[in-house]
């Protein structure tokens, strides 16, 4: 799977944040994909379909997002609250 997001870097101006990131498989379909999220510090919150705005539901930690076909590539709307306002980063 390729995860990329054109914004390496988001302000944190008020109490959450938000970016986009761009999933894609890397050959053929990607089948029961997912995103989980591994920060003490940056609590994800919401997880939508940026094309949808359709809201991907956080299971146990996964936010699933189904299969993604082969030379696909899906957006997604990551929200999430910081504790503080030094530099993190999401695993």
């Amino acid at each position: 799977m390729e995860l990329s997001s054109t914004q390496q870097t988001v302000d944190g101006i008020g109490s959450s944040i938000t970016w986009t990131v761009k999933v894609k498989p890397t050959g053929t379909v990607m089948e029961n994909a997912f995103l989980a999220f591994g920060s003490n510090a940056i609590n994800v919150f919401e997880v939508r379909d940026a094309i949808s705005n359709v809201l991907i539901v956080e299971n146990n930690g996964l936010y699933e997002l189904g299969d993604i076909n082969e030379n696909q590539t899906k957006s997604y709307t990551i929200t999430a609250t910081y504790s503080n306002c030094s530099s993190h980063q999401l695993n």
